[in-house]
């Protein structure tokens, strides 16, 4: 790929400062980089970073200093720079066809443009839309339906009666809808397993990432938000519902019929007990452990237990002045 100055700039929304006819082949970092890439830089730090290296096309907000490299201005420079890292991207092209070495049963639905990798097992009655791609080792239990232009990454596992709308993306070795964790004491102190006859949906443009688990509801269905993205190694358990445009950060687990709102953002290592009421467009900061069963409308909340922030800063503070009154 490559693309002269000029015309990124009219793809970015920007004007070009300098020579807007040389040629961009890549984008770069603060930290590496070469004469025919581009970098984002944000901020009078960065931008004097940026114009000391190799770069040869620096996209930034306005000039912080005189200097001899070409410049790409723009209202927001990070959205620009996210419409560059797209127009640059690597584009896989597939094949559209199903492997000789895949096994599906007759029984399934295969939409046209569909690619199906070897070693990808596809059980009975399973529908899939058109121009889906299916990694290697990919498995696909009975019943499950796929919407269209999915992409599912290695060894990721669909259970039984789950679905997933149109342009998911799963990464390797995510399983959905595993049995929910759902066990109750019998007469002789033993733990009985509950069947988990319920199901997983994974609404539209939502992304899942590396080994993350989304467990089946115990007889409704577990949902996954359209739009929500979910980083690697994320649990979900049975019966949770969580609303539209998420964020989830990696190492998070969240408790059984737990219900979240609609643009939400759990930060890393954060742990939800079961049956919590996280209501829209709440941040949970890092490693906060949620036992409230309901968190209001649009606010922060850390600690263990997660308290509104502002409640937690006075807490810490007062507990700075004990300290310091012990000595």
């Amino acid at each position: 790929m490559e693309i002269n100055g000029k015309e990124l700039a009219l793809r970015l929304g920007g004007r070009v400062i300098g020579d807007d006819s040389l040629i961009i082949r890549g984008v770069g970092s603060l930290n590496a980089s070469k004469a025919d890439e581009i970098i984002y830089a944000s901020g009078r730090k960065n931008f004097h970073k940026a114009a000391s290296g190799n770069c040869g096309v620096i996209l930034t907000k306005k000039a912080f200093s005189d200097n001899d490299k070409v410049l790409i201005i723009v209202d927001d420079p990070r959205s620009a720079f996210v419409k560059c890292l797209m127009i640059f991207q690597h584009v896989n092209t597939y094949s559209g066809t199903v492997s000789e070495r895949a096994i599906v049963s007759d029984t399934a639905q295969i939409s046209k443009n569909v690619t199906i990798m070897q070693s990808v097992n596809i059980m009975e009655n399973v529908s899939i839309g058109e121009g889906s791609v299916l990694y290697p080792g990919v498995f696909i239990g009975n019943n499950v339906k796929i919407g269209k232009n999915c992409l599912i990454h290695p060894n990721v596992v669909i259970g039984e009666r789950c679905a997933l709308g149109d342009n998911v993306l799963i990464h390797a070795g995510v399983v959905i809808g595993a049995d929910g964790f759902g066990f109750a004491e019998g007469p002789d102190g033993k733990q009985l397993k509950i069947p988990q006859i319920g199901a997983v949906v994974v609404e539209d443009d939502v992304e899942i990432g590396a080994n993350t688990t989304i467990d089946r509801a115990t007889s409704d269905v577990t949902l996954i938000g359209s739009g929500t993205k979910i980083d690697n190694l994320v649990q979900i358990a049975h019966n949770v519902r969580i609303g539209k445009n998420n964020i989830i950060a990696a190492q998070t687990a969240i408790g059984g019929s737990t219900v979240t709102g609609d643009n939400c953002i759990f930060a890393g290592q954060v742990g939800v007990a079961d049956h919590c009421v996280i209501k829209d467009r709440v941040t949970i900061a890092a490693k906060s452990g949620v036992q409230s069963k309901e968190m209001e409308e649009g606010k922060t909340y850390f600690g263990i237990p997660a308290r509104e922030i502002h409640e937690m800063r006075r807490i810490l503070a007062a507990t700075r002045k004990l300290a310091e009154k012990k000595h």
